[in-house]
């Protein structure tokens, strides 16, 4: 539960453009090294885009909400072209991407104590058992009810789709900006980088197969 996001600010602390070294990471106690306006704007408009897109017609419904999260990544990496033409400036992705990463991770943390203590008013058929064996760590880690709800839609749900097509979209943003900031060339670095992160055909059958993961128990 804290082991993967200290490897993750870490790896983002101690790797630079020259290259990284092996020491002890140090973390910096300022909350302006781990949270900036821009990034929590970007995260915020991205989280809207994808409240509205979940209205597309299309899919099953499962839990109240449309299983459509293909076609929405499909709209989204459409709009990138469109980006491009209007020179919308994507290097702010590039140079947001640990405060988009670090306000995640804290969004996380916070999102599972939150939805932990709100629990405890839930009705015990929704209840977790996994999630309910009474320590609060191993409570907060699996969760203590099944489908927790945020602004009236499923949490899971709406994890699931923001993270998959959140990833997609921001490996295609990078990738697209570094080629156009090159003049045409695209980056062998980015390119590995973004497909090391996940593939993008993996996170198009994730989507596609939305349904069938969310109900998966």
């Amino acid at each position: 539960m804290i082991l993967g996001p200290l490897i993750l600010v870490s790896l983002h602390t101690l790797c630079t453009k020259s290259g990284c070294k092996l020491q002890t990471p140090k973390f910096s106690t300022k909350h302006t090294d781990y949270i900036n306006k821009d990034a929590l704007i970007q995260l915020a408009g991205f989280y809207a885009v994808l409240k509205v897109t979940s209205f597309i017609p299309l899919g099953s419904v499962v839990n109240g909400q449309r299983m459509n999260g293909f076609a929405t990544l499909l709209v989204l990496l459409s709009a990138v072209p469109a980006l491009v033409y209007y020179k919308v400036p994507l290097s702010s992705v590039r140079k947001n991407y640990f405060f988009l990463m670090a306000s995640c991770i804290i969004a996380s943390f916070l999102s599972a104590i939150v939805f932990y203590i709100s629990s405890f008013w839930a009705a015990k058929s929704s209840l977790n058992s996994k999630g309910n064996t009474g320590n609060p760590i191993v409570d907060i880690f699996n969760g203590r009810t099944v489908s927790p709800k945020f602004l009236g839609s499923d949490a899971k749900l709406t994890t699931f789709r923001f993270s998959m097509i959140g990833l997609a979209v921001l490996n295609v943003l990078m990738v697209t900006d570094s080629i156009v900031s090159s003049g045409g060339k695209a980056s062998p670095t980015v390119i590995l980088a973004a497909a090391f992160r996940f593939s993008i055909p993996w996170m198009l059958c994730s989507s596609r197969s939305t349904t069938s993961t969310h109900t998966m128990q």
